[in-house]
C-alpha cells in the first residue's frame, strides 16, 4: 500500500498537481471543478 501511495505523489510531483485546497478552491468550487470530467465523459 505504501508503494502504491509513494507512486501516486511522485506522479503527482512530475505534473505539478496541487491540492485545491492550495489553489485557494472552496470544496464546493473544487466539486464544480473536478464535474467537468463527468460532463465530457472521462468519468
Amino acid at each position: 500500500m505504501q508503494a502504491g501511495f509513494e507512486m501516486i505523489t511522485r506522479f503527482a510531483d512530475a505534473v505539478g498537481a496541487t491540492p485545491h485546497s492550495k489553489q485557494g478552491l472552496t470544496r464546493a468550487q473544487a466539486i464544480a471543478h473536478e464535474g467537468r470530467f463527468f460532463d465530457i465523459g472521462y468519468a
